[in-house]
């Protein structure tokens, strides 16, 4: 529904196909604004790239995913309950630490349900561990910001091990002059 005129809510009224949705709610759409503009963001349109994302999340080091939202922000929802939702992403998140002997991926989630019955959410996810995360394939997925995520290639692997080497080695560089 783009217009809110009459005949435009009546078509939507008279037609199966169509949804009004009562939770196009601002004020979520507004934390998912402020909280995705300046992060990293994958947008998801179907749970089953969940997994992927949150690796390639974690592997960037932090960062949102958008479920059922697109890059204009405009709601388009998944056909699953929210509370479906919770249980995949930790479900999967547990996996990721379980797999990787870490439990230092964090995430917090926030999930809404449209006046259609699909629902929308976000997970802003972030690692304090500079670490490479591999799924249970051996496949290393990174932040793309073209397709949201992809399987990273060894000269990616490389940087993205030299760059936390190197961030590392500056961290224990600039405690020990504190300590100096």
């Amino acid at each position: 529904l783009k217009d809110f005129s009459f005949a435009d809510l009546k078509k939507a009224f008279d037609s199966p196909e169509e949804f009004i949705s009562d939770t196009e709610r601002q004020d979520f759409m507004d934390y998912v604004k402020k909280c995705a503009e300046y992060k990293p963001t994958i947008y998801i349109n179907d749970i089953k790239n969940i997994k992927m994302a949150c690796y390639a999340i974690l592997n960037y080091g932090y960062g949102c995913i958008l479920i059922g939202i697109n890059r204009d922000y405009q709601q388009t929802g998944i056909n699953m309950p929210c509370e479906k939702i919770e249980e995949l992403v930790e479900s999967e998140f547990k996996t990721i630490q379980d797999h990787n002997n870490s439990r230092y991926a964090s995430y917090k989630m926030k999930l809404e349900k449209l006046g259609n019955g699909k629902s929308i959410g976000i997970i802003i996810a972030d690692s304090e561990e500079s670490r490479l995360w591999i799924d249970n394939l051996n496949d290393v997925y990174i932040y793309c910001e073209k397709s949201g995520y992809k399987v990273a290639g060894i000269r990616e692997i490389e940087t993205i091990i030299r760059d936390r080497i190197i961030s590392e080695l500056e961290d224990f560089e600039d405690q020990n002059n504190d300590n100096i």
